[in-house]
């Protein structure tokens, strides 16, 4: 067959011919293609991984565990005895009369009987073979002496000056110079008396001079001066103490 009559569309007795050859060539290249592909493929598959058996038995008895040995437990404590008592006095067994008596007992001298009290416990009212004061039955414990009593607390100290009673001794003057007498008084020829009052503290000292009568003229020199007098202090009880004083100051004019 030639191109030219091919295209031209002459017709070619042996077309179909020609074709079912090349239909039949193709399948029978295809079907070797696949078989020796797949005994390729066959031969390159890995073996398959090689099982692992692991044998499990049961067992018939489960085996027991060993007893824990527990600690032995303390022993209890040891109770205390009893501290011993004391043994009472044994008394004298009462034997029962045979014979009713006759005659009544003689009564026994009340002096007689105190005397042998004396003799035999040391101190009337007193135990058997006891200390002085025991009764029959006793535990023999010496009586205890009572503590002294504290001695009583001082007396209060009296706050601020008091009137000293018979009893204490009174202030004595250490230094006590008299007034000046005033120029104007001089002068003038006047004379007076001024009573002062004061108190002298613990220490000695003047203080709360007043005037309890006086003179216009003198009152101002007195105060001044009796503010500067010092004395023993008072005492009373053993101590000194505060107290008041009264001082009469006579004034004269010189003749």
């Amino acid at each position: 067959m030639y191109l030219e009559t091919w295209n031209a569309g002459e017709a070619d007795p042996e077309r179909a011919k020609r074709l079912a050859i090349g239909v039949a060539a193709g399948l029978l290249l295809f079907a070797a293609i696949a078989l020796a592909a797949a005994r390729l493929s066959g031969a390159i598959a890995s073996p398959p991984p090689e099982e692992e058996v692991v044998e499990v038995k049961l067992a018939t008895q489960i085996p027991e565990a060993p007893p824990v040995a527990l600690a032995p437990a303390p022993p209890p404590p040891a109770a205390e005895a009893p501290a011993p008592r004391p043994a009472a006095p044994r008394r004298p067994a009462l034997v029962a009369p045979t014979a009713v008596p006759s005659e009544a007992p003689a009564e026994a001298d009340p002096g007689q009987a105190k005397a042998s009290d004396d003799d035999t416990y040391g101190e009337p009212g007193g135990a058997p073979g006891g200390v002085p004061g025991g009764v029959p039955g006793g535990t023999g414990t010496a009586a205890v002496a009572a503590p002294a009593p504290p001695p009583p607390p001082p007396p209060p100290q009296p706050k601020g000056p008091i009137h000293l009673p018979e009893n204490a001794a009174p202030p004595v003057a250490l230094s006590n110079s008299l007034p000046p007498i005033p120029e104007a008084a001089r002068s003038a020829g006047i004379e007076a008396t001024v009573v002062v009052r004061f108190v002298v503290t613990e220490t000695g000292e003047v203080t709360n001079v007043t005037i309890v009568r006086g003179h216009p003229l003198f009152n101002d020199v007195v105060l001044a001066t009796v503010k500067t007098w010092r004395y023993r202090p008072a005492i009373h009880e053993g101590r000194p103490v505060s107290t008041f004083k009264t001082v009469r100051i006579p004034f004269k004019a010189k003749r």
